[in-house]
């Protein structure tokens, strides 16, 4: 414990943070649980577990996010902060602002499911890396007419798909399953049944929607929350999974129902 080559720490949701962290005495918070984690760790959910607001992981390490192998995948839920409604994601990888962070994180065998609330799963920001490896699904994720700018993924660095995850059920304006400023690799898994909607606008007393791009995934050359340009390309390398079922829809203009790049 507490070597670089990994510590193991247990999350449960009848945990306590100021426990040990063992599997005897798992502490009570994801958040908690990265900050005890040295590089190369790997964090074991014991239960469901349910965010009571936003949780940020940054921090120059490398961990894994896992539920226990060979048992039902636990799933991370989200509880809605009706005081602070524009919280919109409910993960967030990296540092958002200021000096950016190599944060690297690994999903695996557990669900991020936002269940029909209106927030985004996940972002991860400049200098960061998510891997959905094995058993990791995200889904369900939604943010309408709230944030014209930015998707479910909101990536400034790179997001990798492995065989065995997947990406579903989500919706933005842009971006339906992804929203990525940088590089995106799929080596295997799904991306199913996402839509962009495309940024809503009164016209004439009536809402339209316009500009629903990537049905699926959207890749651009530019940080997502700031129009200004850097020097990481959009790109986006396939060499397996499947993308299908996905749409782009606007009463206005709609491109790219599976990519948009």
């Amino acid at each position: 414990s507490g070597t670089r080559s990994g510590t193991v720490i247990y999350v449960s949701g009848s945990g306590d943070d100021s426990a040990a962290g063992d599997e005897s005495a798992p502490l009570k918070t994801i958040g908690a649980a990265f900050a005890k984690a040295a590089d190369g760790g790997t964090i074991y959910l014991l239960s469901d577990i349910v965010l009571p607001s936003e949780t940020v992981l940054s921090g120059d390490k490398s961990i894994t996010l896992a539920g226990n192998a060979g048992e039902a995948a636990p799933t991370i839920k989200y509880s809605w902060d009706s005081v602070t409604p524009n919280n919109l994601y409910m993960i967030e990888i990296g540092a958002e602002s200021g000096t950016s962070t190599q944060t690297n994180i690994t999903l695996r065998n557990l669900t991020v499911d936002a269940k029909a609330q209106d927030i985004r799963c996940l972002r991860v920001c400049p200098g960061s890396q998510l891997i959905l490896a094995d058993g990791a699904t995200v889904r369900n994720g939604r943010a309408i007419n709230q944030d014209g700018t930015t998707g479910t993924s909101d990536c400034g660095a790179k997001l990798t798909m492995e065989d065995g995850s997947s990406i579903t059920g989500c919706s933005a304006e842009w971006g339906g399953a992804v929203y990525l400023s940088g590089e995106m690799a799929i080596n295997g898994g799904e991306i199913s049944n996402n839509t962009a909607v495309g940024d809503i606008y009164e016209i004439n007393g009536v809402n339209r929607s316009a500009s629903a791009h990537g049905g699926a995934i959207m890749i651009r050359a530019c940080r997502a929350d700031y129009a200004t340009s850097y020097d990481a390309p959009a790109k986006l390398t396939m060499r397996g999974g499947t993308i299908s079922g996905n749409a782009a829809t606007s009463n206005v203009s709609a491109f790219g129902g599976g990519i948009s790049i």
